[in-house]
């Protein structure tokens, strides 16, 4: 009884507190006919299956699965953007509807594990459990609920975070162009530095906000523990805390972000000389500034880090109708599909995760670099931070603490001290109760 009230509780929570700080839940348009739930009609005599997605493309994969399975229909809704599309899926399920497959952002997919919305896939009619050994266990921990009792979600897509910079730019100040040596010479903190010290004199920038460079560590560390301590006083935090501090006060910020039209005036004016993307990342460079083909190369991160920039998730909507063949299409989707091209991102399963010619690729954008090999190396040593339900709002925390502290001139000691006092005072209910249902035998 406590394990159910608390996923009530929980499930209650998380929804009115996602639904509470985004009133803008336009969804996508799509031109196939649809009730007021989103959910396109079924006028097929065969059986159909719906899938929601802000991921985009599919059309391909769906051609070749109904190939083989032609009396299985797969109908796609697309969501626009990456950041409200979660919220029109909390409330399809909290109304009872829904598609019957989701994908899933990483960010967003601890909020949908508290609760009984998505099938345990360790059970029937699902076969999940003998494609384990595809996956890294960091990777395959991302889809299992809050107490790590059910796989609710398979990680089918994923990608590191990489740098792309401007090669002409380094070699014109004197700075290592090749990726390997560039890399290398970032690993020591000053040397990152006197490059943007540098390039500053000249109005160009590596750094676009305050709090990006503290973002690179995040990347390499959870929130959270399985035990709900906090993870983030150490000294790599400390450290790049300190470091951001000093570009602060030395103006080594442009201030702008790519994600933005100034900042994309920027890119096109050539003041951004670095960014810390995902692989997708030359894909977007190219779009934004396809007149600086071959001036972009891809590296690792600075300071020798080796960090994570997201993972796409599916599952099966518990109230599916028609979950053999949500299955039957997950399973083609995530283990048994043939790679045709190279990707901008990488299956989270092994086998698939290089395509054929891999070896012999060459991305015109960045100047006909083999930035496939890189990737796949970045990915066989990264280890996946841990996720929990809590994250995206000790997350906020997290960022709303640091930059108050920063503008304040905080030593970094109190602002770590505060960072656990506000999620405590904003969060520690939550986690109690979490932490007493983790400790409770399930009911």
């Amino acid at each position: 009884m406590r394990k159910k009230t608390f996923l009530l509780i929980m499930s209650l929570f998380l929804f009115f507190l996602l639904v509470g700080c985004n009133p803008n839940n336009d969804r996508a348009t799509d031109e196939s006919p649809e009730d007021e739930t989103g959910v396109k009609e079924n006028n097929s005599e065969n059986t159909e299956i719906e899938i929601w997605t802000f991921y985009r493309g599919l059309e391909p994969i769906i051609s070749r699965f109904h190939m083989l399975h032609p009396t299985i229909k797969v109908n796609v809704t697309y969501f626009d953007g990456i950041q409200d599309y979660h919220l029109k899926y909390l409330e399809a399920l909290a109304n009872n509807s829904g598609p019957d497959l989701f994908v899933i952002d990483n960010r967003h997919f601890g909020t949908f594990t508290t609760n009984d919305s998505f099938d345990n896939l360790l059970d029937e009619p699902y076969q999940v459990e003998a494609y384990r050994d595809r996956f890294s266990d960091s990777l395959w921990q991302l889809g299992y609920n809050y107490d790590q009792s059910k796989l609710v979600g398979i990680p089918f897509e994923t990608s590191p975070l990489v740098t792309y910079y401007r090669a002409d730019v380094m070699d014109a100040y004197g700075f290592p162009s090749e990726p390997e040596a560039l890399a290398t010479f970032m690993e020591d903190p000053d040397n990152w530095l006197e490059i943007a010290r540098t390039l500053k004199q000249d109005n160009k920038f590596i750094i676009q906000w305050q709090l990006e460079p503290l973002e690179l560590v995040e990347s390499t560390q959870g929130i959270f523990d399985e035990n709900y301590a906090f993870m983030r006083n150490k000294d790599a935090f400390r450290q790049m805390i300190d470091r951001i501090k000093v570009a602060r006060d030395e103006g080594l910020m442009s201030y702008t972000s790519i994600w933005d039209p100034p900042g994309q005036e920027d890119l096109r004016n050539n003041q951004i000389a670095m960014v810390y993307l995902g692989t997708w990342g030359a894909q977007n460079l190219k779009q934004w500034v396809p007149e600086q083909e071959d001036l972009w190369r891809a590296t690792r991160l600075p300071f020798g880090l080796n960090g994570w920039s997201n993972s796409s998730m599916i599952s099966v909507n518990s109230q599916s109708e028609h979950k053999e063949e949500a299955w039957k299409f997950l399973e083609y989707y995530v283990f048994k599909r043939e790679l045709v091209n190279v990707s901008q991102t990488y299956s989270g399963s092994l086998p698939l995760r290089q395509p054929p010619g891999v070896n012999d690729y060459s991305n015109p954008f960045l100047a006909g670099q083999n930035d496939q090999i890189l990737y796949y190396q970045l990915m066989d040593e990264l280890k996946i931070p841990f996720t929990t339900p809590l994250d995206l709002q000790a997350d906020k925390i997290w960022n709303d603490t640091i930059y108050q502290g920063i503008e304040s001139n905080f030593n970094t000691d109190l602002m770590m001290s505060n960072v656990e006092k506000n999620i405590q005072k904003e969060l520690g209910k939550e986690i109690e109760i979490i932490k007493e249902s983790l400790d409770k035998e399930p009911n």
